[in-house]
């Protein structure tokens, strides 16, 4: 068989691969406490501005263990105020969950000692539909972490960082 047909043959093997697996996201993501819906829809893309990165690196964090680490943030709706001061409660950034070999932090994205207003459950829904935005976006074994915002003044970074065990990914 001549190469360039076996290319193509190849290329819409993969197209319809790549297809089916974006049309239907895995189900980690979709728990009824992430989202007031169960439309996988609602995942298409952040609501904030958002990019996934890949790429080679020797430190790539599992794509599935973000997904898990993005489920361990709380999930509270009640809406405070994200702070950096001194008091210790809920709304206290920064927030590292981790699962694996991916940390998801949730910090300040201008640095210093910020405020915004919003809730976990935003937080925590951003985080999903980030991971579902990259799942479209990027090929899983090239992925290495992305980023998107929260709050009422899209002050709060949300980021996918690889976390090798040995080392807070703060």
């Amino acid at each position: 068989m001549h190469p360039y047909l076996v290319l193509t043959s190849l290329l819409a093997s993969l197209t319809t691969a790549l297809t089916l697996s974006i049309a239907q996201p895995p189900p980690i993501l979709q728990p009824s406490n992430l989202t007031t819906t169960a439309s996988p829809d609602n995942f298409a893309k952040p609501s904030a501005d958002w990019e996934c990165r890949s790429g080679g690196s020797l430190h790539r964090p599992k794509f599935q263990d973000c997904g898990f680490a993005a489920l361990k943030l709380p999930k509270t709706a009640t809406s405070g105020t994200f702070h950096t001061g001194s008091a210790a409660d809920e709304f206290k950034l920064p927030f590292v969950a981790t699962d694996g070999t991916c940390s998801v932090r949730v910090a300040f994205v201008e640095g210093g000692r910020w405020q915004d207003t919003g809730s976990w459950h935003q937080v925590a829904t951003e985080a999903a539909a980030l991971w579902h935005g990259c799942r479209a976006a990027v090929v899983e074994s090239w992925f290495i972490g992305a980023t998107t915002t929260a709050g009422r003044g899209g002050k709060i970074g949300i980021t996918f960082v690889y976390h090798d065990g040995n080392v807070d990914a703060a």
